[in-house]
C-alpha cells in the first residue's frame, strides 16, 4: 500500500494541529507514520535508519514555501525515533523487523553526500573533503572510510535514476569553483535536512574552509612589518585558538592538497587587497 501526503497516516496528528498552522508535533504516532510512509516510497517492507534519513531529506529538500516547516516536523529525524525504539516503530508501523546483525552503521551512504555536495558547490569532491563538508554541516555518513570507487559507482546510479548530470571525475581544492555567499547559503538550507540531532562536539574539527578563512584572519592580525611564517602563525594560533589554526593543522592541510604556506598567505592577501 502507497501513502501519499496526505494520507491517513497523518490524519489523528492533523486533527490535534488545527488552528496551530504548520506546528505539527513531533509524537509517537508522527514517527510510526513517517517510517510507514518512508518505507512505502521505498517499496520496501522495511526501512533502516540510514535510509529513512535519506527518504526524509529528499522529502524536505523538494518541499518549497512554508510546506517545508510542516514537514520537517512530519518527518522527524532518525534520533528522535530511536528514543522510542527503531524496532518497535518498525512493528507497530506494520513492516519487517530485521535481525540485529542486519542493521547497518547509522548516517547516510557516501553516494547520498556525494549527491548533496554536487548539489551545494557543483563538482565532485575528493574523500577528505566529502568528510569535513559532512562533518560542518553535522551529517553522519554510514561508511565514511567507504572505497571512492564504490561510492561513485553507487552515485552514478542514484544520478542516473534521476537523470541528473554525472561529473566525470573529482577535483581537488584548488579545482574547486568559487561560492557565492547566495551559494553558501542555499548549502546550509540543503544540508540541514540531512542532519542529525546527535551532533558531535566539532569545536576542535578545522574544515578546509575554515583553515582558509583563519589564515584570512592572522594576515590581518599580523603584527607590522611582520609575514605569515610559521613562527608568527604559532603565535598567533595560540593567542586565538577559535579562529586561527595551529601549524600542524595548517601543514597538514597543505600536504593534502599540495600547497605552501607563501601560497595561502598571498592568497589571503589578494582577498584582502579586493576586499
Amino acid at each position: 500500500m502507497v501513502f501519499d501526503e496526505e494520507s491517513n497516516e497523518f490524519h489523528q496528528v492533523a486533527i490535534r494541529i488545527r488552528g496551530r498552522g504548520n506546528k505539527y508535533p513531533v509524537d509517537h504516532a508522527t514517527c510510526v507514520a513517517a517510517v510507514r510512509l518512508a518505507a512505502a516510497k521505498l517499496g520496501r517492507t522495511t526501512v533502516l535508519p540510514h535510509e529513512y534519513m535519506e527518504v526524509r531529506g529528499r522529502v524536505i529538500g523538494s518541499s518549497r514555501g512554508s510546506n517545508r516547516t510542516a514537514l520537517r516536523l512530519r518527518w522527524p529525524p532518525d534520533s528522535q525515533i530511536e528514543k522510542i525504539g527503531w524496532n518497535r516503530v518498525l512493528s507497530e508501523a506494520g513492516l519487517e523487523v530485521p535481525s540485529r546483525a542486519a542493521r547497518p552503521r547509522r548516517g547516510i551512504s557516501n553516494a547520498v553526500a556525494m549527491d548533496l555536495f554536487l548539489k551545494c558547490r557543483g563538482y565532485l569532491p575528493q574523500g577528505q573533503i566529502l568528510v569535513e563538508f559532512a562533518s560542518a554541516h553535522h551529517i553522519s555518513l554510514s561508511r565514511k572510510h567507504e572505497k571512492f570507487e564504490d561510492s561513485f559507482e553507487a552515485l552514478k546510479k542514484l544520478r542516473q535514476a534521476s537523470g541528473a548530470w554525472i561529473p566525470p571525475r573529482r577535483l581537488n581544492l584548488r579545482e574547486a569553483p568559487p561560492m557565492s555567499r547566495e551559494a553558501e547559503d542555499e548549502e546550509a538550507r540543503l544540508a540541514s535536512f540531512f542532519t542529525a540531532d546527535h551532533r558531535r562536539n566539532t569545536r576542535s574539527h578545522w574544515t578546509d574552509q575554515k583553515i582558509i578563512d583563519g589564515i584570512d584572519f592572522a594576515v590581518r592580525e599580523l603584527p607590522p612589518g611582520k609575514s605569515l611564517t610559521q613562527k608568527e602563525l604559532r603565535k598567533l594560533a595560540r593567542k586565538y585558538p577559535d579562529q586561527i589554526p595551529s601549524a600542524t593543522t595548517v601543514t597538514r592541510y597543505t600536504n593534502r592538497n599540495g600547497v605552501r604556506l607563501k601560497d595561502l598567505r598571498q592568497q589571503a592577501l589578494e582577498r584582502h587587497s579586493t576586499a
